[in-house]
């Protein structure tokens, strides 16, 4: 995908989050509100760690405080979902489903955690937020431990890297192909 269908297709995924009336309302955390919320905190991540220029100014750019502990569960439990005991054996798109929903957390993370920076009384969000990085940590851990497995997959996710704005684009991770 070239910047530019980049661009714009986070821009059309932030617009329809718009529609989406936990953005407007930033609703308290609630199990119905977890996965939404999640959604909106990986467009708005993705619009920072790709640098979407022009984002319409009626799009709000920072997701509300309120849904940062809803955002974070359910990261957390994504991530957790995700990690089998081996992966070896495992089909190529599965393999790399694996490393797209790292990069997906990463971009998540990066909005959960702009929406908390300044706002870090809120208990709820900082107790969530310390979970999603302890999990982030382990399935870290268990995406080094299977490496070798990774591998092949791991050199393809360089094409991801080609687009991150400034800071991203200095050190990406290791799961992303980049030594």
């Amino acid at each position: 995908m070239n910047k530019t269908d980049l661009d714009n297709d986070i821009r059309y995924k932030l617009k329809q989050a718009r529609n989406n009336s936990i953005w407007k309302d930033a609703i308290e955390d609630t199990d119905a509100i977890r996965y939404p919320a999640a959604q909106l905190a990986l467009f708005l991540g993705e619009s920072i760690l790709y640098g979407v220029p022009d984002v319409p100014t009626e799009h709000q750019t920072k997701l509300p405080i309120k849904l940062c502990a809803a955002a974070a569960t359910e990261w957390a439990e994504r991530l957790r979902n995700q990690i089998p005991e081996n992966p070896a054996g495992k089909p190529n798109y599965q393999l790399a489903g694996y490393l797209y929903t790292r990069l997906e957390a990463w971009a998540a993370f990066i909005a959960i955690d702009d929406a908390y920076e300044g706002n870090e009384n809120d208990k709820a969000a900082h107790d969530a937020i310390d979970k999603l990085l302890d999990t982030i940590e382990e399935y870290d851990r268990w995406l080094k431990t299977h490496e070798t497995t990774f591998k092949p997959l791991i050199t393809r996710m360089t094409q991801y890297t080609e687009h991150f704005a400034h800071p991203f684009n200095l050190q990406p991770p290791w799961w992303l192909g980049v030594e």
